[in-house]
């Protein structure tokens, strides 16, 4: 390198970046934290409102829904999709107001960056609860005193409706668990073994 010409540094030290960012003071995070946990109490509210207002449509008009679906082995599936999925969100609701009321409550410790699982939970329990029952009725999959692979006897429909809605609930109610689940079927199913 010439004499007289200082090396120029392409990042800035750690040091000095440590130095330039502040944390936000914590009465700016417990007022952010307040504010977003209002919103997701009135959030939630509306999604449970219209998830019971959806599951009342539904199970109402059921001749009208199962007409939507076209080809003809989707028309007695449809009905008891849409209520697992709906289960899944009101679960998962539920699941997200007791772990935010545990953090914002209890513990104190509620942590703002989480915004983005709290508003997305219900959509992603949703269709977990989908990929779950999907999983159960095709019989990829069995859980103990769960068949969901017989055909329905006449005058049973409100048993297999109510069966999905549970199922969509504890989907969602237990996101964690069943993510593991998953995984743990994923692994067996596309199980390989490494030769040497």
């Amino acid at each position: 390198m010439p004499e007289g010409i200082s090396p120029t540094p392409l990042a800035p030290n750690v040091d000095e970046r440590a130095s330039d960012v502040e944390p936000p003071p914590a009465g700016a995070q417990m007022e952010t934290a307040r504010r977003q946990v209002r919103f997701f109490i009135f959030y939630y509210t509306v999604l449970l409102l219209l998830s019971l207002l959806a599951l009342g449509f539904l199970w109402q008009n059921a001749s009208v829904v199962q007409q939507w679906a076209a080809p003809q082995w989707l028309q007695a599936l449809i009905l008891p999709l849409f209520t697992t999925m709906l289960g899944g969100m009101m679960g998962n609701v539920l699941y997200s107001i007791r772990v935010m009321y545990n953090h914002y409550i209890k513990k104190r410790d509620y942590d703002p960056k989480w915004w983005g699982k709290y508003f997305s939970g219900p959509f992603e329990a949703a269709v977990l609860a989908l990929v779950v029952y999907a999983l159960l009725r095709g019989g990829v999959a069995s859980m103990t005193g769960l068949s969901l692979t017989s055909e329905v006897a006449p005058g049973q429909e409100g048993t297999v409706m109510l069966s999905a809605l549970g199922l969509g609930a504890l989907v969602g109610f237990s996101i964690r668990d069943v993510v593991g689940w998953l995984q743990a079927l994923s692994k067996t199913l596309f199980r390989h073994d490494e030769q040497s």
